[in-house]
């Protein structure tokens, strides 16, 4: 992890390390949309940087569209079980190979599928884990989900003598400057094409979609739906 540039001490924004492992999926076997089978071949080479760079907004992104930042109130549930904070990412099962390399890139975590759903669960809950995405999505976030990392940073710095992690402020760069809207399309946006070729009209109609849900995991107020839509036909 990095300092971000012209930041003090302890404001942590990272990006993934030149030595992380570059990863390459291949796709063996489908069926009815959910991953049977997957190869990982793992070569250590350097990243370039060109490929590094827009990772840490990507994951942010990725996060703020489709991930919960949990962090416990109470150290112990009532029956005296250790709550633990969490970074969780869902993925639909068509998507469950971005979530192997992530899970690569950041190396921590685990993949769960979630029980009669066709979904999977990406979920960091070490603590090196959190402090390493903690350092990488630090000063790339966009959303009221901010608050969340601001908490979690609160969570952790005392669980480490030599962490003093200061939250970044909120994003407010121009939405072309790095990858973070990449990664919040890939969680809740959506391009379709429609065409009627049957019809006396021929039509084309494209279309971008972009959903949230109108609350965060913890009731309060999240992003409302947004929709951009463009059409035409032809003879």
């Amino acid at each position: 992890m990095e300092l971000a540039s012209g930041s003090k001490p302890g404001c942590m924004r990272g990006s993934l390390t030149d030595e992380c492992a570059y990863s390459t999926l291949q796709l063996v076997r489908q069926s009815a949309g959910n991953v049977t089978k997957l190869k990982v071949r793992t070569e250590p080479q350097r990243l370039r940087a060109r490929a590094i760079k827009p990772t840490s907004s990507y994951l942010a992104g990725l996060i703020e569209g489709d991930g919960t930042i949990v962090v416990p109130t109470y150290e112990r549930s009532p029956k005296g079980k250790l709550n633990y904070p969490s970074i969780q990412i869902a993925f639909a099962a068509k998507d469950y190979p971005l979530a192997v390399v992530l899970r690569l890139l950041i190396g921590h975590g685990s993949i769960s599928k979630r029980s009669h759903q066709a979904a999977y669960i990406y979920t960091v809950n070490n603590l090196e884990g959190l402090i390493k995405v903690v350092g990488l999505i630090n000063g790339y976030m966009r959303t009221p989900k901010i608050g969340d990392l601001v908490s979690l940073i609160s969570y952790l710095n005392p669980k480490v003598d030599t962490l003093n992690v200061v939250g970044l402020p909120i994003d407010v760069s121009c939405l072309g400057s790095n990858a973070w809207l990449a990664g919040f399309i890939e969680a809740d946006g959506s391009f379709q094409v429609r065409t009627s070729l049957t019809s006396k009209i021929k039509r084309l109609a494209l279309s971008f979609e972009l959903t949230q849900a109108r609350v965060n995991h913890d009731g309060y107020p999240k992003h409302h739906r947004c929709f951009g839509h463009r059409s035409f036909s032809w003879r």
